[in-house]
């Protein structure tokens, strides 16, 4: 063969199997030594579909760090347990994205420090112009990852503690003047003792319930044009933190309970919220963390005391007849509507409104399951085929499939007369099968849920309805029969009990009828879907 023939051989095998490329960019922020770093959390690389690290990205990446003898976290629980004070100053956080299409992978770290400033930001490419085999699309990624860490490894070297950032100290420095209230406890007991015909729901000494990391001593400030309450600092098991500083400052709003609320973060970083006062005396403040995943910072008062009776786990109201509200869903078409029987406990008025559609009905108690909390509501003069073109599109099943950690979602209307009469989303995962102490009743979740969410349908991510939420358990009765507090966790009734109380109903058959049509929906569809049926519901 000449040698022109075997120059065309060899082009033409190039053109089938190609070849593979590499490249990778980074980018450091000025003064940024990353060798100040000996810790890394690598967050967790979650999809739509619910699965994680579906291509062991993450998994790979914390292998990498590993590698280069820095300590790897894969959870954030795990870096709260084992780190403390001026360590977080030495942590990164990895976080990661990454695309591919065809023959062609990207995948980017972005690192940040403590103060959630990004120290560094690399890319990886990885392409290919092979035409003899289907692409590996998972191969791709990785060979992109390594490559975006390949830009961190030419920078990093090992752990040098003279570089290493101070948190603790730095922010001490930079809080030294901040402002502080001349009040101990003994003093802050004196005013209220004087003043108590005339307190505010909200004054008093509080105890944070998490972990018992604050007590505070909320005092009117009637000095300040900016604020109507603040709460000082009595004690804090905190590395900055002091007694005396002003930690949380409230305004009040048109409603006796809830108030607009400047919170100031672990790191004096401020949050503006709006707190309110539970049925249940807890006062919860919602917050968000770095990574803007919402959770509530939550408090009982310890002082001053007065009298109320508990009932039992989930009444929530201090007297059995009191105005109520709360949210509640459609179960069949001849006007069964469920909710939480201390929704409606006591009162004879029961006013049910569809939002979506604007109609307002009168309702009547046809069964209650006290011990359960599960009230079957009838309503009257309710045709379905008026307000409804479409069968309802979700069926009440069994709990005996649900297992910890699966995703689950609520519709409802927190804060109802705050946050407006439209249905809100709430998301989030089975935390347990069991409530507190084990009880078999009930459902632990991590879906954020408020007063107004109580009696909302709980459903899972094929849209079957496993629980009710209950809003808003009796935290006293929790402290006074067992010495314990619910602690920043929210419970829904399992859909078994529900099952069991509707079994009396004559609509039972109704039930056995209905056919789930959200399973092969993604999530924003089936809340489109069951939204119509959402009831909001005022009792008095």
């Amino acid at each position: 063969m000449n040698r022109a023939k075997i120059f065309l051989c060899l082009c033409f095998a190039a053109m089938l199997c190609g070849c593979a490329s590499t490249s990778s960019d980074y980018m450091l922020a000025p003064s940024v030594n990353l060798n100040a770093f000996q810790y890394v959390y690598v967050e967790p690389l979650k999809y739509q579909s619910g699965r994680e690290d579906i291509w062991g990205i993450a998994t790979k990446l914390a292998g990498l760090f590993s590698s280069k003898g820095i300590q790897v976290f894969t959870t954030y629980d795990e870096v709260k347990r084992t780190l403390g004070g001026d360590e977080f100053g030495q942590l990164l956080v990895c976080r990661i994205w990454h695309e591919y299409s065809w023959r062609k992978a990207t995948c980017t770290i972005d690192l940040y420090d403590y103060k959630q400033q990004r120290v560094f930001h690399g890319v990886g490419k990885y392409e290919t112009d092979y035409l003899s085999s289907l692409p590996d699309e998972g191969e791709y990624l990785i060979s992109a990852a390594t490559q975006a860490f390949a830009s961190f490894a030419k920078l990093y070297t090992k752990f040098d503690p003279s570089l290493a950032k101070r948190p603790v100290e730095e922010l001490k420095r930079e809080t030294a003047k901040w402002e502080k209230l001349d009040y101990d406890e003994e003093q802050l007991r004196e005013y209220y003792d004087s003043n108590n015909a005339d307190l505010d729901p909200i004054e008093g000494i509080w105890t944070s319930i998490e972990d018992n990391m604050y007590r505070l001593g909320i005092i009117k400030d009637s000095k300040s044009k900016t604020r109507d309450f603040v709460a000082v600092i009595i004690q804090a098991e905190h590395l900055v933190w002091e007694p005396k500083q002003v930690k949380i400052e409230f305004q009040k709003t048109i409603y006796g309970k809830a108030y607009t609320t400047t919170y100031y973060m672990s790191d004096f970083s401020r949050q503006g919220t709006t707190s309110y006062i539970t049925d249940a005396g807890v006062l919860e403040i919602p917050l968000k963390d770095p990574n803007s995943k919402e959770f509530k910072a939550s408090w009982i008062k310890n002082y001053p005391i007065k009298e109320s009776k508990s009932t039992g786990p989930f009444s929530s109201s201090e007297t059995d007849k009191s105005a109520s509200s709360g949210t509640g869903f459609l179960l069949t078409e001849s006007g069964i509507v469920i909710t939480n029987w201390h929704v409606v406990k006591g009162n004879e008025d029961i006013q049910v409104s569809f939002p979506s559609s604007g109609k307002n009905y009168k309702a009547t108690v046809s069964l209650k399951d006290a011990g359960n909390d599960l009230a079957v509501l009838k309503l009257s003069e309710f045709r379905y085929s008026k307000d409804f073109k479409t069968a309802i599109p979700y069926k009440v099943v069994s709990t005996k499939q649900l297992k910890t950690g699966q995703d689950v979602f609520t519709l409802g209307f927190p804060l109802g007369e705050i946050l407006g009469s439209t249905a809100k989303l709430s998301s989030g995962t089975v935390s347990s099968l069991f409530g507190i102490k084990d009880d078999p009743r009930l459902i632990q979740i991590s879906n954020p849920v408020q007063p107004g969410n109580s009696g909302g349908p709980l459903f899972n991510r094929n849209g079957d309805l496993v629980g009710i939420v209950v809003a808003s358990l009796n935290a006293r009765y929790f402290f006074e029969s067992a010495d314990i507090l619910p602690q920043n966790v929210n419970f829904a009734i399992k859909s078994d009990y529900l099952i069991n109380l509707t079994s009396m109903l004559p609509e039972d058959d109704e039930l056995q009828k209905h056919e789930n049509r959200l399973s092969v929906q993604p999530l924003d569809r089936q809340v489109e879907l069951i939204t119509p049926f959402i009831v909001t519901i005022k009792a008095k």
